[in-house]
């Protein structure tokens, strides 16, 4: 964030925020966690980033690629 201090930037990542976690914005739509679970648990097995994993996740893709793109991301 370039100004911490500015409300404006901080009342809008608070309504974003607000947004995701009170389920607003999903309400009547068919939604599917199961992708974002695989993240935590590569999350938890690589050590990378939360987000870091959820990019490596695309739909169609077997488990055992997803961990070789996501292994491929770390440090050796």
């Amino acid at each position: 964030m370039a100004n911490p201090c500015s409300y404006q930037a901080r009342s809008n990542i608070m309504w974003a925020a607000t947004q995701a976690l009170n389920k607003w914005i999903c309400q009547g739509v068919i939604q599917d966690w199961s992708t974002h679970m695989i993240g935590h648990e590569l999350t938890a097995y690589l050590g990378m980033d939360h987000a870091r994993t959820l990019a490596c996740i695309q739909v169609g893709q077997s488990v055992l690629v997803i961990i070789i793109a996501a292994s491929a991301a770390l440090p050796v």
